[in-house]
């Protein structure tokens, strides 16, 4: 096969090619080499937690909050980038102590319905409420400053 016959080969699978079309798909195609983010650059703020660059759901998860905070705020600079950013990762990181939270708390109704007499013993370790606690302020706190930001900068408008 001649070099002539070769490039005109590429250049008609090359015209098939159309890449995605929807935003979604934009979006998730621009992360498809994304692994340690090291060295990322449309995408530099929004590296997923080291928990979850090794585990392709959790990952999977982490980009769908952020994907969502993202629609949701829109930010503008990189000081808004940044705070998404965070809230996005508290936020990943909140979800699976609720869960926990919630089976805890089931566990305890129903040991509470069985055994009366030892109904003041609680198995709920308090460090978990701490923690979900901790992560919800923080969360507020980053949406607070997110807020005013953009605040600011309708009024500087």
């Amino acid at each position: 096969m001649t070099r002539e016959q070769r490039a005109e080969i590429s250049r008609r699978n090359g015209a098939k090619s159309k890449g995605p079309v929807t935003p979604q798909g934009k979006l998730r195609s621009r992360r498809n080499a994304l692994v340690t983010g090291r060295n990322a650059t449309t995408l530099k703020f929004f590296v997923p937690p080291a928990e979850a660059i090794a585990d392709r759901h959790a990952r999977r998860r982490y980009y769908q909050i952020l994907d969502g905070m993202l629609d949701c705020f829109r930010p503008e600079n990189e000081h808004e980038a940044f705070l998404v950013r965070e809230m996005a990762h508290i936020r990943w990181h909140l979800e699976p102590l609720c869960l926990r939270r919630f089976q805890l708390s089931e566990l305890e109704y129903k040991r509470i319905c069985i055994d009366k007499d030892h109904a003041s013993e609680s198995v709920i370790d308090m460090s978990l409420y701490k923690r979900i606690d901790t992560l919800s302020r923080r969360e507020s706190h980053l949406l607070n400053m997110l807020l005013n930001d953009k605040k600011l900068r309708q009024r500087a408008a």
